[in-house]
């Protein structure tokens, strides 16, 4: 049932308004977006943001974008840094009295109680010295041309890098016998079968990879020099050894073998010298 309320003519009622229930609640700014204090002319618009294609970040783009095809020079630094480590890693010794580190190695081996019977995994290899006149002397024989093709300058990377991974074996096997010298009165049988079963157990396949590595990077020389021959026509360009740019303020460490020639050389110009002096006529 309704009520119809009859008011007297002229007379408005009133009520007291009350606040609305639903109030609008202010927007504040998206932390990652805008920050609170920027103006309102500087705030995204959300509903153009919305309609923006959503464009994931190129990571993958990024990084490969980043991966610089290297130059000529930045081969060639490689291989330099990569020699050294090789040749003070397998061959020789740097400040040191005995340099060789194949010398090294077999008075330690020999100091075990065990003796050499030319077989695998004794490491002879190792014994080299410099050889600027030879291609067959794994990296004691390497030398840099200029222009040399990037492929070539790859691979000597490559062989480089094989070698650099044997170092570790090699630091191992000093470890080996260096922990197992023998005493005043020598060790028994069983010793000695202790320690050859654990070195040549490291050195047997170790001597395999490297005369492996010898014979690629032997005919890598070859195929440097007749790469060099080849531009040496127009170019007339001599071969620098790499032993003078890893060392570039020391005198190569030569061998026996390479110093013969030199040795024989002195001698007949000493000869020939006095024999043609004025004071001989």
């Amino acid at each position: 049932m309704k009520y119809k309320f009859n008011y007297p003519s002229g007379i408005v009622p009133t009520f007291p308004q009350s606040e609305p229930i639903h109030q609008e609640i202010p927007q504040t700014p998206h932390p990652l977006i805008y920050s609170g204090t920027a103006a309102e002319s500087d705030r995204p618009n959300h509903a153009e943001v919305a309609k923006r294609p959503h464009n994931p970040p190129q990571y993958c783009a990024r990084v490969e974008s980043q991966r610089q095809t290297p130059t000529r020079e930045d081969l060639e630094s490689r291989i330099v840094q990569l020699w050294k480590n090789v040749w003070l890693g397998l061959y020789q010794a740097e400040n040191r009295e005995i340099r060789s580190l194949y010398i090294r190695l077999e008075a330690l081996y020999l100091g075990t109680g065990l003796t050499h019977k030319f077989r695998l995994g004794e490491l002879h290899l190792l014994n080299r010295s410099l050889s600027e006149w030879s291609i067959n002397s794994g990296i004691a024989s390497l030398k840099l041309f200029e222009n040399l093709s990037f492929l070539t300058l790859q691979s000597v990377v490559e062989i480089l890098e094989a070698y650099k991974c044997e170092i570790a074996n090699l630091d191992r096997l000093f470890s080996i016998l260096r922990n197992s010298q023998t005493s005043l009165h020598g060790n028994n049988d069983r010793q000695k079968a202790e320690v050859e079963k654990d070195f040549f157990a490291v050195s047997a396949p170790m001597e395999r990879r490297i005369r492996q590595y010898d014979i690629r990077m032997n005919v890598l020389n070859m195929d440097i020099c007749d790469e060099a021959m080849a531009l040496g026509v127009k170019t007339r360009q001599r071969g620098q050894h790499v032993y003078y740019r890893a060392f570039p303020n020391q005198q190569p460490v030569l061998g026996i073998a390479a110093d013969f020639p030199l040795l024989r050389f002195r001698v007949m110009f000493i000869c020939l010298k006095k024999i043609i002096s004025p004071a001989s006529l």
